[in-house]
Protein backbone atom coordinates (compact mmCIF):
# COMPACT_ATOMS: atom_id res chain seq x y z
CA UNK A 1 0.00 0.00 0.00
CA UNK A 2 2.95 2.25 0.71
CA UNK A 3 4.56 1.65 -2.80
CA UNK A 4 1.20 2.80 -4.40
CA UNK A 5 0.85 5.93 -2.74
CA UNK A 6 4.52 6.54 -3.30
CA UNK A 7 4.40 5.76 -6.94
CA UNK A 8 0.83 7.67 -6.78
CA UNK A 9 2.47 10.52 -5.50
CA UNK A 10 5.16 10.58 -7.76
CA UNK A 11 2.88 10.53 -10.66
CA UNK A 12 1.07 13.21 -9.68
CA UNK A 13 4.12 15.81 -8.98
CA UNK A 14 5.85 14.56 -12.34
CA UNK A 15 2.78 15.51 -14.23
CA UNK A 16 2.53 18.73 -12.33
CA UNK A 17 5.89 19.56 -13.11
CA UNK A 18 5.39 18.73 -16.72
CA UNK A 19 2.13 21.04 -16.78
CA UNK A 20 4.62 23.99 -15.13
CA UNK A 21 6.56 23.61 -18.11
CA UNK A 22 4.13 24.05 -21.13
CA UNK A 23 3.18 27.57 -19.79
CA UNK A 24 4.79 30.51 -21.72
CA UNK A 25 5.20 32.96 -18.99
CA UNK A 26 5.87 36.76 -20.22
CA UNK A 27 6.97 38.69 -17.49
CA UNK A 28 6.34 42.67 -17.14
CA UNK A 29 6.50 45.29 -14.46
CA UNK A 30 3.32 47.46 -16.24
CA UNK A 31 1.07 46.76 -18.59
CA UNK A 32 3.15 48.14 -21.74
CA UNK A 33 4.47 45.69 -24.47
CA UNK A 34 4.58 45.82 -27.98
CA UNK A 35 4.15 43.46 -30.56
CA UNK A 36 5.99 43.26 -34.15
CA UNK A 37 4.83 40.98 -36.93
CA UNK A 38 7.90 40.38 -38.89
CA UNK A 39 6.80 39.74 -42.40
CA UNK A 40 5.42 43.12 -43.03
CA UNK A 41 6.96 45.41 -40.09
CA UNK A 42 3.84 46.57 -38.69
CA UNK A 43 4.32 47.25 -34.83
CA UNK A 44 1.48 47.48 -32.49
CA UNK A 45 1.47 49.40 -28.71
CA UNK A 46 -0.36 46.63 -26.48
CA UNK A 47 -2.00 47.19 -23.47
CA UNK A 48 -2.29 44.11 -21.33
CA UNK A 49 -5.74 44.08 -19.21
CA UNK A 50 -5.74 41.60 -16.06
CA UNK A 51 -9.27 42.17 -16.36
CA UNK A 52 -10.17 40.89 -19.99
CA UNK A 53 -10.03 37.46 -20.04
CA UNK A 54 -8.79 36.34 -22.29
CA UNK A 55 -6.66 39.70 -23.81
CA UNK A 56 -6.04 38.73 -27.27
CA UNK A 57 -4.14 39.74 -30.42
CA UNK A 58 -5.06 38.89 -33.80
CA UNK A 59 -2.14 39.45 -36.09
CA UNK A 60 -2.60 40.09 -39.65
CA UNK A 61 -3.36 37.71 -42.72
CA UNK A 62 -0.30 34.99 -42.73
CA UNK A 63 0.81 35.20 -46.43
CA UNK A 64 3.51 33.08 -46.20
CA UNK A 65 3.75 29.30 -44.70
CA UNK A 66 4.22 31.32 -41.09
CA UNK A 67 4.41 34.45 -39.26
CA UNK A 68 7.26 36.12 -36.37
CA UNK A 69 5.47 37.74 -33.84
CA UNK A 70 7.95 39.33 -31.80
CA UNK A 71 6.79 40.44 -27.61
CA UNK A 72 8.16 42.75 -26.04
CA UNK A 73 8.06 44.42 -22.54
CA UNK A 74 10.02 46.42 -20.38
CA UNK A 75 11.87 43.66 -18.51
CA UNK A 76 11.73 40.41 -21.28
CA UNK A 77 10.93 39.52 -24.60
CA UNK A 78 9.36 36.19 -26.51
CA UNK A 79 9.39 35.37 -30.11
CA UNK A 80 6.53 33.30 -31.49
CA UNK A 81 6.27 31.28 -34.96
CA UNK A 82 2.74 30.87 -35.74
CA UNK A 83 0.97 28.46 -38.76
CA UNK A 84 -1.92 29.40 -39.84
CA UNK A 85 -5.13 28.88 -37.93
CA UNK A 86 -2.98 28.40 -35.12
CA UNK A 87 -3.16 29.99 -31.87
CA UNK A 88 -0.94 30.58 -29.16
CA UNK A 89 -1.61 31.33 -25.34
CA UNK A 90 0.80 32.90 -22.75
CA UNK A 91 0.85 34.21 -19.67
CA UNK A 92 1.91 37.95 -17.99
CA UNK A 93 3.16 37.84 -14.73
CA UNK A 94 3.78 41.37 -13.58
CA UNK A 95 6.68 41.77 -11.11
CA UNK A 96 5.71 44.51 -9.09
Amino acid sequence: MKSFLSLLLVSFLTSFSLAQNKLTVLKANGPKAVIYEKDNGLKTDWNIDPKIKPDVYTVSKIATSNKRVTIKTDIDSLIVDLKKGEKKRLYYSFER
